[in-house]
This record gives structure tokens, C-alpha cells and sequence, in this order.
């Protein structure tokens, strides 16, 4: 379940039950028009689903005649009436719960089941099977699969069939069910009351002009005296505002109805008896939790336990005390859970502030029952033998719940909604209600009604105290730039439960009474919200804000468009890979990692500290989609611990930014065709240049001063390092800079990690520079320069140089004495021989010069060729190529 927002999954033919105006589901116009006012409410369906069709094709046959099978024990030859499928259908079956006469589920062939299983003809023991007789489970309406779902059963020889039922007749109309429509809708954490689906409809009532209205709930009472005695004690009332008790007798647990089990199937929960059922139901209607535990159970551990020899029967019966703790739990005790697992409540360090109110418990004498408000127990799970149930409907405070349940990493349909905060009103409502769906269920399966004993509760009940809020008509139009008077406020809210009444001395005033479902209705702006919801976002008149200051990007947002765009140019497609990364396999140093501690997935349990594996990913994909030779390039935020800081110290820092160092930083991979370390170092100067940093404040040295972490991803003879040269000033939203400091790192892709990620034959540049550090380097000075009026010439100076000596190192010195004459310098060529024992290399600079008063004379040219010739023999003693 999603941490910041709960799901309900919508069945429109259900939540039609508590409107007196129906919607026509069945029209597509009208499903949108009310998802369209769902979503303006700020219930946001997601999806979309029309089903039932799962149905369509399984249709109501007669049992005509039962033959066995030749050598074949467990299957028989059975032909049934399909009505207009088929008046004498052959089939195969496994299941022996029918006999002639009965009407039961048949789904012809070419049908789809809700379970993905299509009917085909297919032979068996030489017997031609043309369909499939169906269970409960195999139709999605319950576990059941031991047996054939029978409709109808006769008591005598009538053929005749019961009003309402013909052969052939879909089993979907059969139910009453037949096409409807699912909403898959997304309920923000500030709205409990639309965990419901009475909650819903509350909330769309008056917006599609209908009424909200409740199925008639009537319990009877058992007027005989209560054969159980028990008693409740809680131990922070803090933690449990109430906890009520109902005691039901005389069960017989069954499958839920056919309408229930479809109903539950559709919302998301699995069926499992008539008593679970009943509680997930009605938790589903009402959004108000419960819980069953096993009344056997319970008393199993008395002296005085329950000698009762029939189930139901009152007379001679002595009562049996069941005393029941609400309290936190105790170091050494835990709980089997229902899903099988077992919860220990062991607090180590009772001194964290996280390990304070979590573990609250309901518990008996001798052992933990259940985990308040979370899970109950296995061995107390209500099961086939339950012949009384003792039904808790409680009301835990919200914080326990979530703390609880983060605790132990166990979420579930009850947690999400204590979570939210319940509504504490219902409590005798949600009891009556389960009771009246078990006793129904009694009738429809012709078993013996429970026994039901009016419901015990115990608790201060605070939050039954009506709250109330004093708000201003003057400062609500204000806010909303539209005047309301008290009576359209009342008319907006009064119909979601709220009530509204004015002040007597005041008129500016109205006192507006918060209904006990919505716990989060705290301030007047909460009821400006709850008047703009239902007057209708989309009413009030659309107007700019006024402001005196107008935004604009920072100098930082600004530098972040200028490499985005430059990148682009540069035919590199801009990726967003995921922060968090799966710690036991990733490719680079892993004692960098982040670890989180309550991960959303298995897979993503840390947070990266290199945007580069995502990339690689990336790349590797695309190659396995045929499309190896891109570029891509991602902007993104990588994490490292601090230095110094450990576990221990992060686990007390007050602040994550205490023991997290987070950086922003540019990763770029070149995998073009003929790509190599020169185009990411090209795309690294165009950065540069297209930024206006002054290429005197940074420079390059050899891949042996990469860092630990950078030199298993960089080819140790095919990268550099780029650091700073000179401090500059802080400028804003970037560090200081020292001298030497790393700046980012250029080169081609380290053939080892090449092969991890199944890039092989292929050289992969890449280019990781820290964009606050780089944004941080000095800026060359904005000078306007007029532009010469007169040619400009070209001379090519070649240089033999060591392997020591740089490019950059040789254009600095060509810039200076070339003076203001030069407009322009660049490498035009490059030549080493491998042969040669010096390992010397050739460079060509070309230096393009313009004179703004007049044209150059041959002998201007030639003194400003001797000044660079001197100052590049003189400062980095190598000489001009002879030949």
C-alpha cells in the first residue's frame, strides 16, 4: 500500500446502494461526467476499469444425467441442459457435491474465467468434455474449489425452477451484477472519510443532486442471558479511546453470499468465510476496522472453560469469564500474525524517540491476541470449527498505528485506516452491520441464525466530543475572492455532514460543527477548503496575482538551462534514471552507499553516489533494442556520506544534511559511432566556452590523480582529472573553491565496466563534472570588442613536444604573446610516432590575428611569429618543428 495516499477500488453498482438517485453506470457520457466531479473534489480516479465480462459466456445449466468413466475413478461423464447453449451438453467432472436435477454454473466453451483460464473442447477417458461445470473460486466469488457451485438444488421431482431463474440465463444477470464499472481512485492522506465507500457517496451526493441514504440495519437482540462474561481493560486511554465488544453465538461458518464474495473480489480482497468476509465488508462500506477472534480460542485456557454441549444451547449453561488487556507490550513476548509470520515486541532502545508508543497489543491472561489496530493472530483467526466469535470494533490512536506498523514493516486495510483517523461515531452502527451480514448469510446457506448480544464498550470515548470552529464570512471571501453569506455556506456543507449556525452578536461570525469522520478539519482554512471543493474549483473567476517583484531564474537555474541546451546541441538526449540503486549489485564502490532504512522495494535500497550505472543501464537497453550508438546526458543529485560521519552519528544528527553530503552533478555518455575521449573533452571545452569560464582557472591532470571511487569507471590511460587552479570568490548557490580542488573528470569508459554492462567493441566517452564546483570557476571579463574592418591573417605555428608538456599548457603561452592582436587559437592537428624511442608528438596550433586600425604588414606578422616562437622556446623549452 502506498505510504502517502490509500486506494479504493469503486464498484459504481455498489456505491449506488446509499444513493436515492442511481447512476447510470451503464452510460459512458455519465461515468465520465462523474469522474470529472470526482477528480474536482480531489477524488482522482486513476484508472478505469468496465468488467463483469469476466462472466459473460458462463450461463445456468440443469444436471440431466451422472455416468461414471471406464478406469477412471475421479472424473464422470455428465450431460447437462444449457437452455439455448445446448439442451443436451456433454461435459467431464472432478466434483461430486451435484446430483441430477441441479442448476449449477456452466461456462461454455471459448469462455474466459476471472482466473485467465479459457474454456477449449478437449477430450478426457474418451469422453468429449464441451464446457466446464465451475466452483466459487474458478468464478473469482471465493477459495472454494473442492466443489460445483450450485444454484439451485430441488426438494422434490418438480422440474419446475424457482420465479426468476431460467436454463441458459447468464450467471452475471443470475447475480444481478452484470457489466458494471471500477474506479481505481487515489484518496490523499487528509481525507480518512473517502476510504469508504459511504464515504464516497457522501461526498459526490450533492454534486450529482441525489441523497445519501443507509440500508435498514436491524438486530435482534438475544433476550436470554449472555453465557460469556467478558471484561476490558485499558491501559492508556491515550492509545485506545474505546474498544468495544459484541458476542455472537450459535455461528456456522460458511462462504460469504454470492454478492458479498463478488462485491469484496472487486474492491481488491480475497473472500475467505462468511465472519472475515462480514468485518471486510463493512469496513469497506463504513471504513470503520474490526476484528474476530475465535470464542473457543479465548476460553480454551480456563479452568472454568465453556462445557456447553451444543452450540446455541442456553439451558444449564455456566457463564465463562474472557478477560480482555489493551495494553503495550511487553520485552520477550510477540505474535504469529495471520499472514504467518511471527512479530517480535522486543524494544532494545527504549531511549529512541522512535521506539516510544508502538507495540500497543490486545491481549488475554496468558498471550498477545492481536497487534492493535494492525494484524490480529493466527491461532485466534476465526476458522470452519468457530462456533462463537467475539467481535472487537475499536478506535486506537493514529500515531500508535502508523508507528507500529512501520515498526514491524506490516501494512494493511485496517492500519491505512487508523492511520488516517476513523470515525468514532459508528461504533454500535459497525456491529449491527456485521451481525445483520451474518445473519443474512445464515439464510441464504439454511443454517441456524447466530445468537447476538448487544455490544460493550469500553473507554472515555474523547473523541466523541463535538468540535467546533468559529469562522469569518469576511476573511472566507477574502481568501476565495468571492462574498458568502452564512446560507450558502450552509448550503455547501451541511449536505457532507458539517452544520452551520451564526452568531448571535456577530454577523461577520459563523460557528461550524465538524463531524466526528473528519479528523482532519482543524482550522478555519480547512473550511475554506471544504467551500471551495464543493462550491467548484473551476467557478471562481480566474485572476493573476499581484505581486511588486517578478521571478525570474537564479544565476545557478540559469547556468542549469545553458548546459541542458548546449548538451542538446550537441545531439545528446537528456535521461532521469532512478536515485535509488540496489546496494548488492551495484557496479561501483559500495561503501558510498546510502542505505535507507524502510525501502519501498528490495531493488532499491540505497541512494547513488554516481549517476553513471543509471546511464550504463540506459545504454545497455538501448543496445538491446538495436540502437547502441547514442548520447545521453543527466543532471541529477548523487549522495556520500560526510566525512566522519557514521551510522550511530546519523541515526542521533538532527538533520539529514548532518552525516549526507548531496551534490548536484552532470553525467555524460558518448556512444556515437567513432566516439571516443575526445568527444566528451570537446563537449567538456564547449561547456566551458558556452558558460564563459576563463580556461586559465582550471586544468587537466593525468588519469593517475583520478580518484579511488572515479578510477574503476575511467580507463586509467584514456581520462583526466579537471581541478581548479585558483581560488575565486564564493558566488552565489556554489562552494568555495580551493586550488586543486575536483572539478569532474573526462575520459572513456573502463573496459571492465564495459563488460559488466554488455558493452563490448565499442569506446563509451565520458564526461562527470560537479555543476556547483564548475559553476563556481572564474568567468572570463564581458568586453565589448569592435570588430576589425580589415582581413585578418593566419599563421600556423608546430611545435615538437614531450609527452609532459600539454596542449593547454602551450595555447596559454601562445595567447599571451600574441597580445591583443589575436582574435582566435586552436589544436588543428596532432601527430605522434609511436616509433620513436622520445615518445615526442607534433602540434599545430593555428592563429587567426586581426589588426582593428589597419592592415598587417609582412613584417608585423613576422615579429608577432617570433614573439610566440621566443615565448614558447623560452618559457616551456620546446622548439618550432624544422621540417
Amino acid at each position: 500500500m502506498n505510504l502517502v495516499r490509500g486506494k479504493m477500488l469503486v464498484l459504481l453498482s455498489w456505491l449506488n446502494d446509499y444513493l436515492d438517485k442511481k447512476i447510470d453506470y451503464k452510460d459512458e457520457t455519465v461515468v465520465k461526467d462523474l469522474i470529472l466531479t470526482m477528480d474536482n473534489l480531489g477524488l482522482v480516479t486513476e484508472s478505469v476499469s468496465y468488467v463483469g465480462d469476466d462472466l459473460e459466456g458462463v450461463v445456468l445449466a440443469r444436471i440431466l444425467e451422472i455416468n461414471p468413466i471406464k478406469d477412471r475413478d475421479k472424473i464422470r461423464q455428465v450431460f447437462v441442459d444449457a437452455g439455448s447453449y445446448g439442451s443436451r451438453v456433454e461435459v467431464v467432472c472432478g466434483a461430486w457435491n451435484f446430483q441430477v436435477g441441479d442448476v449449477v454454473a456452466f461456462a461454455t466453451t471459448g469462455t474466459a474465467l476471472p482466473n485467465g483460464m479459457v474454456i477449449a473442447e478437449r477430450k478426457m477417458g474418451g469422453v468429449t468434455s464441451n464446457g466446464m461445470l465451475c466452483s466459487k473460486k474458478e468464478l473469482g466469488l471465493g477459495e472454494d474449489h473442492q466443489g460445483i457451485d450450485v444454484v439451485y438444488s430441488p426438494t422434490d421431482d418438480s422440474s419446475e425452477l424457482p420465479a426468476g431463474l431460467r436454463l441458459g440465463m447468464s450467471y452475471a444477470e443470475y447475480l444481478g451484477f452484470g457489466k458494471d464499472v471500477l474506479l481505481d481512485i487515489a484518496v490523499e492522506p487528509n481525507r480518512p472519510d473517502c476510504l469508504s465507500m459511504y464515504g464516497i457517496a457522501r461526498d459526490i451526493a450533492p454534486q450529482i443532486g441525489a441523497k445519501l441514504v443507509f440500508p435498514e440495519v436491524k438486530t435482534d437482540y438475544s433476550s436470554k442471558p449472555n453465557p460469556y462474561q467478558v471484561s476490558v481493560t485499558i491501559e492508556d486511554d491515550e492509545a485506545c479511546d474505546h474498544f468495544a465488544i459484541q458476542v455472537v453465538d450459535n455461528i456456522k461458518v460458511t462462504e460469504s453470499s454470492r454478492k458479498i464474495a463478488y462485491r469484496l473480489s472487486m474492491a481488491g480482497m480475497r473472500p475467505i468465510n462468511s465472519v472475515v468476509d462480514a468485518s471486510n465488508y463493512v469496513m469497506l462500506e463504513l471504513g470503520r476496522p474490526s476484528h474476530s477472534y475465535d470464542m473457543n480460542y479465548l476460553l480454551s485456557n480456563k479452568s472454568d472453560a465453556f462445557s456447553a454441549t451444543m452450540p446455541g444451547s442456553l439451558v444449564g449453561i455456566s457463564k465463562s469469564e474472557v478477560k480482555i488487556d489493551v495494553r503495550w507490550a511487553r520485552d520477550g513476548e510477540s505474535l504469529v500474525t495471520i499472514d504467518g509470520k511471527e512479530r517480535s515486541f522486543d524494544q532494545l532502545d527504549k531511549d529512541r524517540e522512535e521506539a516510544k508508543n508502538i507495540n500497543l497489543v490486545i491481549a488475554d491472561d496468558s498471550q498477545v491476541l492481536a497487534v492493535a489496530g494492525v494484524m490480529g493472530g493466527i491461532d485466534s483467526e476465526v476458522g470452519t470449527n468457530t462456533t462463537s466469535i467475539l467481535l472487537e470494533v475499536a478506535d486506537f490512536n493514529q500515531r500508535t498505528v502508523l508507528r507500529t506498523s512501520r515498526a514491524h514493516q506490516l501494512r494493511s486495510e485496517a492500519s491505512l485506516r487508523f492511520e488516517r483517523g476513523i470515525d468514532p461515531s459508528i461504533t454500535v452502527l459497525t456491529g449491527e452491520r456485521i451481525c445483520q451480514l451474518l445473519s443474512e448469510s445464515a439464510k441464504e446457506h439454511n443454517v441456524s441464525l447466530p445468537i447476538i448480544w448487544p455490544m460493550h464498550i469500553e473507554g472515555k470515548r474523547k473523541r466523541l466530543t463535538p468540535r467546533k470552529l468559529t469562522v469569518s464570512l469576511s476573511r472566507i471571501s477574502a481568501v476565495l475572492a468571492k462574498e458568502f453569506d452564512s446560507k450558502e455556506i450552509a448550503a455547501l456543507l451541511e449536505p457532507i455532514g458539517f452544520i452551520v449556525e451564526s452568531e448571535a452578536n456577530d454577523s461577520d461570525l459563523c460557528t461550524v460543527s465538524i463531524p466526528a469522520f473528519r479528523p482532519d478539519v482543524e482550522r478555519e482554512i480547512d473550511v475554506v477548503e471544504e467551500i471551495a471543493r464543493h462550491y467548484g474549483y473551476e467557478n471562481f473567476p480566474k485572476t493573476l496575482p499581484r505581486s511588486n517583484t517578478v521571478g525570474k531564474l537564479n544565476e545557478y537555474q540559469e547556468q542549469l538551462r545553458v548546459v541542458r541546451a548546449t548538451l542538446a546541441g550537441l545531439k545528446a538526449c537528456e535521461a532521469w534514471t532512478n536515485p535509488l540503486v540496489d546496494k548488492n549489485t551495484y557496479p561501483l564502490p559500495r561503501d558510498l552507499l546510502i542505505g535507507l532504512a524502510n525501502p519501498l522495494t528490495a531493488e532499491e535500497n540505497a541512494l547513488r553516489s554516481s549517476i553513471l550505472p543509471g546511464l550504463l543501464v540506459s545504454l545497455k537497453r538501448n543496445g538491446s533494442y538495436r540502437n547502441p550508438y547514442i548520447r545521453l546526458f543527466e543532471i541529477g543529485h548523487i549522495f556520500t556520506p560526510r566525512p566522519g560521519a557514521s551510522s550511530a552519528s546519523s541515526a542521533k544528527a538532527a538533520q539529514v544534511a548532518d552525516y549526507i553530503e548531496e551534490k548536484e552533478e552532470l553525467c555524460c555518455l558518448f556512444a556515437g559511432s567513432g566516439d571516443d575521449a575526445r568527444q566528451a573533452y570537446q563537449a567538456f571545452l564547449t561547456l566551458v566556452q558556452t558558460l564563459k569560464i576563463d580556461p586559465s582557472s582550471f586544468e587537466l591532470l593525468s588519469g593517475e590523480n583520478l580518484d579511488e571511487d572515479e578510477s574503476g569507471f575511467f580507463h586509467p590511460s584514456r581520462s583526466k582529472k579537471i581541478v581548479s587552479v585558483l581560488d575565486t570568490k564564493e558566488s552565489q548557490g556554489a562552494p568555495h573553491l580551493t586550488m586543486k580542488d575536483a572539478i569532474g573528470a573526462v575520459g572513456e569508459l573502463h573496459p571492465y565496466l564495459g563488460r559488466l554492462y554488455g558493452i563490448e567493441n565499442q569506446r563509451v566517452a565520458v564526461l562527470i563534472l560537479d555543476m556547483a564546483k564548475l559553476f563556481a570557476l572564474k568567468k572570463k571579463p564581458l568586453e565589448a570588442v569592435l570588430l576589425s574592418m580589415y582581413p585578418s591573417s593566419d599563421i600556423d605555428l608546430c611545435f615538437i613536444a614531450d609527452q609532459m608538456t600539454t596542449a593547454r599548457e602551450i595555447e596559454a603561452v601562445l595567447r599571451e604573446a600574441a597580445g591583443t592582436y589575436l582574435e582566435s587559437i586552436r589544436l588543428i592537428d596532432s601527430y605522434e610516432n609511436r616509433d620513436n624511442s622520445l615518445r615526442a608528438r607534433s602540434l599545430t596550433f593555428r592563429l587567426r590575428l586581426a589588426n582593428r586600425q589597419s592592415t598587417f604588414t609582412e613584417e608585423e606578422l613576422r615579429g608577432i611569429w617570433n614573439d610566440c616562437v621566443k615565448a614558447v622556446s623560452d618559457r616551456l623549452h620546446i622548439k618550432l618543428r624544422e621540417n
